[in-house]
C-alpha cells in the first residue's frame, strides 16, 4: 500500500513539473514573456568588459523571431549593431 501512494506521489510531482515548464514555455512565447526575455537577457549578459542590449523580441521564439535593437558592445564600444536581427530556427534541431 505504501509503496503505491510513493508512485502516486511521484507521478503526480513530475506531472506538475511538466505542466510547469510547458506553462513556462508558453508564457515565454507571449508578449510579456519577450519583455521579460530582452530585460533579463540584456541585464545577466552584461559585464564591465563585456555588453549585451535587446530593445524587443517579436514573433515566435521557438520557429521565427525578430530581436530588435541588438547592441553588443566591450571596452572600446559598440562592435555590433542591428537594428532588426531576424532569426529562423528549429529548438528541435539541436536534440
Amino acid at each position: 500500500m505504501w509503496l503505491k501512494r510513493i508512485a502516486l506521489g511521484v507521478a503526480f510531482s513530475a506531472l506538475l513539473l511538466v505542466a510547469g515548464v510547458t506553462s513556462f514555455l508558453w508564457w515565454l512565447n507571449s508578449e510579456s514573456g519577450h519583455k521579460w526575455l530582452a530585460e533579463t537577457l540584456s541585464a545577466d549578459l552584461d559585464s564591465e568588459a563585456f555588453g549585451i542590449d535587446i530593445a524587443a523580441i517579436e514573433g515566435d521564439i521557438y520557429d521565427d523571431f525578430t530581436a530588435r535593437g541588438l547592441r553588443i558592445s566591450d571596452a572600446d564600444g559598440v562592435w555590433l549593431d542591428a537594428p532588426e536581427l531576424r532569426v529562423v530556427w528549429s529548438p528541435s534541431a539541436l536534440l
